[in-house]
C-alpha cells in the first residue's frame, strides 16, 4: 500500500491523504486527526487553531495587497463496513486497483473528504510563489448535519473567495446545494405476551449497495428498511418484536433486521429467515399491521426535479429504525434545493404518520445555497479550467448539503464554489477515488490560488 501511494502524483497530496487514512476519523471522532494536522501545520510555521467545536483553522500569511482565499473541507468521514470494527480500529486501508483507489471490501475509503483536506493543507504547506494570504477551514461532523460548520465563528469567514473542496465529480463546478433537516419519528407500540410454543425467528435484508441519501437518491437503489417492510407485508404470519437498522443518517440503508416469532406450522419458506431466541413479547397484530403498512407506504425518494440543472430538488430518505419497549423510532432526512422545498418534504412525511399519533422532532436543520446571480467567480473559474484542459467545466448545483449554505448566511459577500476529484459510491464500502482525476483537481486548485489569491 505505502509503495503504491508513494508513486502517485502529486506526491505531497497522496502522502498527506495516506497519513489521514491511518487515523480513525468517522463523525464525532475527528479530534485525533485534528490534533495531528494542527501539529503538522505548526511544525511548518503556520498558525493553526482548534476552536471549541473541534474545527481546525490554519492560516498562512501572503504577499501584501493580495486578497485572502479560503480553502475548506471537513475532517470526518462516513465509516461503512460489512465487518464489525471497533471505533478505535477504524483505520482506512487503501489499495490501488488500476486508476482507482479503494478500501473495499473492508470499509468506505474516506476520500469524501480526506482527499480535499489533503489538497488544501498541501497548498498551505507549499503555496505558489507570491500567493496572497491563505486560510484552510476543516470542520467536524459535516456528515451528520454540518454540526461543526454551524458552530464556526463568523470571524473565520472574512475573505473574498471560499473554495469548498467537497464535490465528487472532476470537471464539474458546483454553485449551489440543497438545504436539509433530520426528522425523527416515534410511533407508539402495543405489545402482548408471546404465545407458548411459538418459534423465534430473525428476518434480515443485507448486502444492498447503499449510497448517499442525496446524490444517489435518484438512482433507484433499494432501501433495506423498505425492502424488509415489503417482506413483512407479504408475510403477516411473521409477528414482530424488534426492528433495527444501524447506519449513518445520510446514507441509503444497506441492511435491516427484524426479530420476532411465528406460530407452529406457519413458518414460511424464506431463505432470509433464520431461527432466533423467542422474544417475551410481540407487537399486537393490529399494531403490526398499522406500523408495517405505514412504513411500507411512506413517502420516500425523489419528490421534485429541476430540469434546468437536471438535478433532484426535493427528496426524503428513511435511514434508520430502532425499537424501544413502547415505541419505534424512525430516522429520516429531507432535502430541498429552492425556496421551501425542504419544508414541504418534511411536512409530507410528517403528515403520512399523523394518524398513528406519531411524535416528531426536527433537528440538524441547515439552509440551502442558491447560485449567486452576479458573482464573477464562475466566469473566472471557467476560464482557468479551459486554459488548463482545453474545455469548459460543467456548472451545476447538487442535491446534497454543503457547508457553503451556512457560510453564506454568515458572510453574504463571500464568493463561493465547490469542486473536487471523482469519487464514486461515497458513504459505502464500494467507495472509490479516481486517481488520475486527483492530479487534474490539484492542478486546477493550485492555478486558482496562483491567479486569485
Amino acid at each position: 500500500m505505502e509503495h503504491a501511494l508513494s508513486t502517485l502524483e502529486p506526491r505531497p497530496v497522496w502522502a498527506l491523504f495516506e497519513r489521514i487514512c491511518r487515523i480513525p476519523h468517522d463523525s464525532g471522532r475527528e479530534r485525533a486527526l485534528g490534533l495531528e494536522l494542527q501539529r503538522l501545520a505548526r511544525e511548518n510555521g503556520l498558525s493553526a487553531e482548534l476552536d471549541p467545536a473541534g474545527n481546525l483553522i490554519v492560516d498562512r500569511p501572503g504577499a501584501p495587497g493580495r486578497r485572502r482565499l479560503i480553502l475548506q473541507g471537513h475532517l470526518d468521514m462516513v465509516w461503512q463496513s460489512p465487518e464489525k470494527i471497533e471505533p478505535e480500529e477504524r483505520r482506512v486501508l487503501p489499495r490501488l486497483e488500476g486508476d482507482y483507489l479503494t478500501a473495499a471490501p473492508r470499509s468506505s475509503l474516506g476520500a469524501d473528504n480526506g482527499i480535499g483536506v489533503a489538497a488544501a493543507l498541501t497548498l498551505l504547506l507549499e503555496p505558489p510563489p507570491g500567493a496572497g494570504p491563505l486560510r484552510a477551514i476543516f470542520t467536524v461532523q459535516e456528515e451528520v448535519g454540518l454540526l461543526g460548520a454551524a458552530q464556526l465563528d463568523a470571524k473565520w469567514l472574512e475573505g473574498a473567495v471560499l473554495l469548498n473542496l467537497d464535490s465528487e465529480q472532476e470537471g464539474e463546478i458546483c454553485l449551489g446545494c440543497a438545504g436539509g433537516a433530520r426528522l425523527t419519528i416515534e410511533l407508539p407500540l402495543e405489545r402482548e405476551a408471546t404465545p407458548p410454543g411459538w418459534l423465534g425467528v430473525e428476518l434480515e435484508v443485507s448486502g444492498l449497495p447503499g449510497g448517499h441519501s442525496g446524490m444517489d437518491i435518484d438512482k433507484h437503489r433499494p432501501n433495506a428498511i423498505l425492502e424488509l417492510a415489503k417482506g413483512l407485508r407479504h408475510h403477516p404470519e411473521i409477528r414482530v418484536s424488534h426492528w433495527e437498522t444501524i447506519g449513518p443518517d445520510n446514507a441509503i440503508p444497506r441492511a435491516s433486521r427484524v426479530l420476532g416469532a411465528v406460530a407452529p406450522g406457519e413458518l414460511p419458506d424464506l431463505p432470509e429467515l433464520r431461527p432466533a431466541p423467542l422474544p417475551a413479547t410481540l407487537w399486537t397484530a393490529a399494531c403490526r399491521e398499522r406500523v408495517v403498512t405505514a412504513i411500507g407506504t411512506m413517502p420516500n425518494g425523489v419528490f421534485h426535479f429541476d430540469p434546468a440543472f437536471n438535478v433532484v430538488s426535493g427528496s426524503s430518505n428513511l435511514a434508520g429504525i430502532a425499537t424501544a419497549a413502547d415505541h419505534l423510532t424512525l430516522l429520516t432526512s429531507q432535502r430541498g434545493m429552492y425556496g421551501n422545498e425542504r419544508e414541504q418534504a418534511t411536512e409530507r412525511v410528517t403528515a403520512h404518520f399523523a394518524a398513528l399519533n406519531a411524535v416528531t422532532r426536527l433537528s440538524a436543520v441547515y439552509c440551502n445555497w442558491e447560485p449567486a446571480a452576479n458573482s464573477p467567480l464562475p466566469g473566472e473559474l471557467k476560464a482557468i479550467y479551459r486554459e488548463l484542459f482545453g474545455k469548459f467545466p460543467e456548472l451545476k448545483v447538487i442535491h446534497a448539503g454543503l457547508e457553503c449554505g451556512l457560510f453564506a448566511e454568515r458572510n453574504p459577500r463571500l464568493q463561493m464554489a465547490s469542486f473536487g476529484p471523482t469519487i464514486e459510491a461515497p458513504h459505502s464500502p464500494s467507495e472509490r477515488l479516481r486517481v488520475s482525476s486527483v492530479a487534474r483537481f490539484y492542478r486546477f486548485l493550485r492555478t486558482i490560488v496562483e491567479r486569485l489569491a
